[in-house]
């Protein structure tokens, strides 16, 4: 975690010394309207990245939400089968698998 907040404030202070640095205006001309603009350089280029980590946001959050969703049908199939799989095994009478090293925890003995 420290090392995100070295990188974070290493991306802050190179974001201040290139806005001191591209101070120059700028004029923005949102072409087809007649609207115009004057800004310095730095904040066009703060305000084309905020657009771009808005955008981009935007558009992976589709594929994070499609993700989730499959996921949770994953999930839903998996738990289906495992109930089928417990009932058939409660109607034949077969005896439970022998617990495997996830379940070691399930039987240690507390202190």
């Amino acid at each position: 975690m420290k090392i995100l907040s070295w990188l974070a404030g290493a991306i802050v202070a190179l974001a201040l010394v290139f806005a001191i640095a591209n101070r120059a205006p700028t004029v923005v001309d949102f072409w087809p309207l007649s609207y115009r603009i004057e800004l310095p350089l730095f904040a066009t280029w703060f305000a084309a990245v905020a657009i771009g980590v808005v955008l981009g946001g935007l558009l992976s959050a589709g594929a994070i939400w499609r993700a989730k969703r499959l996921a949770r049908q994953q999930r839903r199939r998996a738990e289906a089968a495992e109930a089928a799989l417990e009932q058939a095994r409660r109607q034949q009478a077969l005896p439970a698998p022998a617990p495997g090293p996830d379940d070691a925890r399930l039987l240690s003995i507390p202190h």
